[in-house]
């Protein structure tokens, strides 16, 4: 009870000592989103989550809903495949997407996120990232991140800490 506990991407909490943190992943969705719906040729536009978790699912919610928000008539495409970690499985959601049409593709998925901007390099189309942008590695297509700055949530949950404002 005297240890303050706090876990990321997740909506865990024991409103004493057990908080969480997360960024706001509606938001960073739907600017992607929007983005999207504004590069877009085809009109249609995916999005590829890895794990099934609360961050990934607003990410998602919000790609959507920004896309449609810059156009209502758009095709948003979603998946989330289960798995952070196999790259193999993301494209082959990518490609199936791009065989639907897909021409911007965004990814949250983690080291699987790098089979997405492959997939999208590959076939010449645009990607976007979440977290972290590899834009070294592609850089043909990789055209925006959004970032999530958990160093700095982390650092502002422990200084509140030890300020004695901290909320669980």
């Amino acid at each position: 009870p005297d240890v303050t506990f706090i876990v990321t991407s997740t909506n865990v909490t024991n409103n004493k000592n057990v908080g969480s943190l997360n960024n706001n992943y509606l938001q960073a969705g739907f600017l992607k989103g929007a983005l999207a719906a504004y590069m877009t040729k085809s009109n249609v536009v995916g999005g590829i989550g890895g794990a099934d978790i609360p961050p990934i699912q607003n990410d998602m919610k919000g790609y959507v809903a920004g896309a449609k928000y810059v156009n209502p008539s758009i095709k948003v495409v979603t998946a989330i495949t289960g798995d952070g970690t196999d790259a193999n499985k993301a494209k082959e959601q990518a490609l199936t997407f791009v065989g639907q049409g897909a021409d911007v593709l965004m990814a949250n998925a983690n080291a699987a996120s790098r089979g997405v901007h492959l997939a999208a390099q590959e076939q010449g189309i645009y990607s976007l990232a979440s977290i972290a942008a590899e834009y070294d590695t592609f850089n043909k297509g990789l055209i925006a991140c959004s970032i999530a700055d958990m160093a700095k949530a982390i650092f502002q949950a422990v200084e509140s800490i030890d300020q004695g404002t901290y909320e669980a």
